[in-house]
């Protein structure tokens, strides 16, 4: 029997969350709720699928290069075609370096070390 996806288990878990609101037990339901949202903010990365268009947007790798990662990252549930397009999850998509943003975290390093 194969596991469950994170995205199965969120789902099954916010279910008992409506049963137990059907069955008036608001507290229950609120913290079942609570953990649920919180699980799927900390796993955001590795539930957000991108399209193979996007992952190209948001890292400096070319298409050639999505393609040779695809088998591999398909075995481990990170890559899946859908209507013949290519989807990856976003934890597996390197970002571009965000030059800007490290230049100013830089300068203000140096400003907080001469004050």
């Amino acid at each position: 029997m194969r596991a469950k996806t994170l995205e199965q288990v969120l789902a099954d878990v916010r279910e008992r969350a409506s049963s137990a609101r059907r069955l008036h037990d608001q507290r229950t339901a609120t913290i079942i709720d609570e953990i649920a949202d919180d699980v799927a903010r900390a796993s955001e990365d590795f539930t957000t699928w991108i399209s193979e268009d996007d992952a190209i947007l948001k890292s400096s790798h070319a298409r050639k290069w999505f393609i040779k990662q695809f088998s591999y990252w398909a075995t481990i549930h990170c890559a899946e075609k859908r209507n013949g397009k290519r989807f990856y999850r976003s934890l597996v998509v390197p970002q571009r370096a965000n030059l800007s943003a490290a230049q100013e975290a830089g300068r203000r390093a140096a400003r907080e070390r001469a004050s």
